[in-house]
């Protein structure tokens, strides 16, 4: 099944789009467990702004090796939102974890792939002058300071993609957006 737009009717006046976005990161530990391994712990958080799932070191509450984070619409819809949400990933990113972002929120048009490109003082070739309001994408800080990114752009009505996802310099695992979004709408009966 394709990606829905959880911000407009029909969809919006039957769950709330924070719903889904709770939901999914469980769905992407379920989908990652067998394939990660076993010194990584995955914990998905699920807070008011902050949607997505940690990877971190199972050395006594290790470090965070990877993110996935998923945008809300509180980090889109302002600029203070917007400052934290991208704060956040830059940091780990500085810190060496891999990051997926995924937005999927069609409210709003702003672009993290695009500030991070600029933090970073990167650039990409594929990326066009009009950036998608959602897209997916996954990142890693070789040295913690030269970014490496992997963009799709997403349309309602397409298909989610495989992300790769960094643990380490290393070990990479496929994260499968489309998977473990499909089962989350599935638990929340949204067809």
């Amino acid at each position: 099944m394709p990606l829905r737009d959880h911000f407009h009717p029909p969809l919006s006046r039957r769950r709330r789009p924070e719903e889904v976005l709770a939901m999914w990161p469980m769905m992407m530990v379920l989908d990652l467990h067998p394939k990660l391994p076993d010194t990584v712990l995955p914990g998905p958080r699920r807070t008011l702004d902050d949607f997505g799932v940690t990877f971190r070191d199972d050395s006594d509450f290790g470090p965070t090796v990877a993110a996935v984070e998923l945008v809300s619409l509180g980090n889109k819809a302002q600029a203070s939102g917007r400052r934290a949400f991208l704060d956040k990933v830059v940091a780990h990113l500085r810190q060496g974890a891999g990051v997926c972002v995924v937005d999927v929120v069609t409210d709003h048009q702003h672009n993290f792939y695009a500030d991070l490109l600029t933090t970073f003082e990167h650039t990409d070739s594929a990326f066009l002058s009009a950036p998608s309001g959602v897209y997916a994408a996954s990142f890693r800080a070789r040295e913690r300071r030269v970014l490496e990114a992997w963009y799709h752009p997403l349309a309602v009505g397409e298909p989610l993609p495989v992300l790769p996802l960094w643990l380490s310099e290393t070990v990479c695992v496929s994260l499968d957006l489309e998977a473990s979004y499909e089962v989350a709408c599935r638990g929340l009966n949204i067809r």
